[in-house]
This record gives structure tokens, sequence and C-alpha cells, in this order.
């Protein structure tokens, strides 16, 4: 059932464009274990090159949970096992992403843009372990590093959240259509007092707000 929705903590976070191995949001927020989540975000591509949006490696695992873009796709790993799905939007537009995962149960995942359902996949079933380290903009191909510079975010974050459920679809619809509320209780955000900031990224409010 849907909860009544929140205040999102907001954040927007410009990553430079350029090859480069610097630039990225560490999140300070312990990572539980999760029998299913959402993450959602807006997210705005600035080129169709690899764009890794989401990485979480549990220490065990370097691609855990991971999300990237490469030219018309959107590329889902959990637990080191990949989903391509085709994502054929143009750049320099924000997109708002949703991703509902029951990786424990049923291993169906949905993939939402813009407040509909853009795609469902089955896939194998698995706890994704907590414990690790969760990067925004960089490829972990170690725990915490193993940066690519061919593997950077060049684009723009804003509202990064994730759940432990998966979120009803109203909810899911409410937060495309009002960038200021969010459901309650997220386990994790990029809020700017919940990240490490590194190298050229730069940050602002949102203003609609």
């Amino acid at each position: 059932m849907a909860k009544p929705l929140t205040n999102c903590p907001q954040s927007t976070y410009h990553f430079p464009s350029g090859d480069q191995t610097r630039s990225y949001l560490r999140v300070k927020t312990p990572v539980p274990d999760l029998k299913q989540f959402t993450s959602c975000l807006w997210m705005k591509r600035y080129s169709k090159n690899i764009d890794p949006w989401i990485s979480y490696s549990d220490g065990r695992i370097h691609n855990a949970i991971m999300v990237f873009t490469q030219g018309d796709e959107l590329i889902l790993w959990i637990n080191d096992k990949s989903i391509h799905i085709p994502f054929p939007f143009p750049t320099s537009t924000d997109y708002h992403v949703c991703i509902a995962s029951a990786s424990s149960t049923t291993g169906k995942h949905y993939v939402f843009v813009n407040g509909e359902l853009h795609q469902l996949i089955n896939h194998a079933p698995g706890i994704v372990k907590g414990g690790g380290v969760f990067i925004i903009g960089q490829d972990q191909d170690d725990i915490g590093g193993g940066f690519q510079a061919t593997q950077s975010l060049q684009g723009r974050v804003s509202n990064l959240a994730i759940w432990d459920r998966l979120l009803d679809l109203s909810e899911i619809v409410q937060m495309y259509q009002n960038r200021c509320i969010c459901p309650p209780a997220s386990i994790l955000s990029s809020e700017i007092n919940n990240v490490n900031i590194n190298g050229g990224v730069s940050t602002q409010m949102t203003r609609e707000c």
C-alpha cells in the first residue's frame, strides 16, 4: 500500500564532460541486505557514451547493483548478471527513471521511465548483500575504486534515492509529476549531507521546491 508522501531530499549534481576517474559521489549511508528495492533518480545524459549512474560493490561482487546507459541501452547488473534494456531516448533531456527489483523472491525487475512502465524483466533471484560501497558517477572494478576513465558519468543526477521495498506505481507517478515529493523512509539518498563529493562534481539545490 502506498504511504503518505513527504518532501524529497533535494539535490542536483553535474558531472563534467571528458574521460576521467576523479569525479564521483561516495554515499556515506551504510547499505543493508536488500531482499527487494526501488531506486529512483532524475537523469540527464550529455552524450551516449558509457554513463555509470549507480555502482554498488558488496566487496565480493563488484556489480552487485550497477546501472549505466550506453548508446540506446540501459544496462542493469544485479549480482554480477546483466540485463540489457532498450533506452532510445535523446540526450540533453531530463528523465525520471525508477528500477524496482524483487531480487530475492520472484526475480522480476521493473523499469519505469517518466512514470510509465518501460520494461519488465525476469532475472535470477538473489539477495543483494549489504555492507559495501555505493558510488554515483563511476564504475567500481574494485570496492571503492578501480575506476576507468572511459567509464565516467557525463551528465546530471537529481534526487537519487533507494527504498528497501517495491514502490507502488502511484508513488512513482507522483514523484515524476512533482519533483518535490517522495515516498518516506528511503534507506539511502544523494542529499548533500549523505555523500562525499570528489573531483569536478558541482552541486546545486533543486529550485522548484
